[in-house]
């Protein structure tokens, strides 16, 4: 598993989608998820690294 943070950035949709066709799993953590959408295979989590208890620790 892959996490990327602030998957919904210019170049991090491009990591995104080079991950997943290299057969990565990824996840992406952004501040509003609900903002954003992505490829079904990608697990999307809520986070703010400015915010550290918006961070799970699982």
């Amino acid at each position: 598993m892959i996490i990327v943070t602030g998957g919904t950035g210019n170049v991090d949709a491009h990591v995104v989608r080079q991950l997943l066709d290299a057969g990565e799993k990824v996840r992406v953590m952004t501040r509003n998820p609900s903002k954003h959408s992505f490829p079904d295979q990608v697990e999307v989590v809520p986070g703010d690294l400015t915010r550290p208890e918006t961070l799970a620790l699982s």
